[in-house]
């Protein structure tokens, strides 16, 4: 079986996301993984606005992933 791991960075999203697309053709399996950064997120200049947008966003992605039943992996660290 061809496993995968996709790093959810920038793009938060399931569609329009072309290096998920690419995962997706080539392995029967994937996990997808967000890391919470120390020095991105709760940053003295990412304020309380764009960590809740983040916040929202990662709570959307999860739930898409629910849905075909993938689990969304959130980790903190650098």
């Amino acid at each position: 079986m061809t496993r995968g791991l996709h790093w959810f960075r920038n793009d938060l999203r399931l569609h329009d996301n072309s290096a998920l697309g690419a995962l997706v053709e080539q392995a029967e399996a994937w996990l997808p993984v967000f890391v919470f950064d120390p020095r991105i997120v709760g940053a003295g200049r990412s304020g309380g606005p764009r960590t809740r947008f983040l916040i929202d966003c990662l709570s959307r992605l999860g739930s898409d992933l629910e849905k075909l039943g993938i689990p969304l992996l959130i980790r903190h660290g650098r």
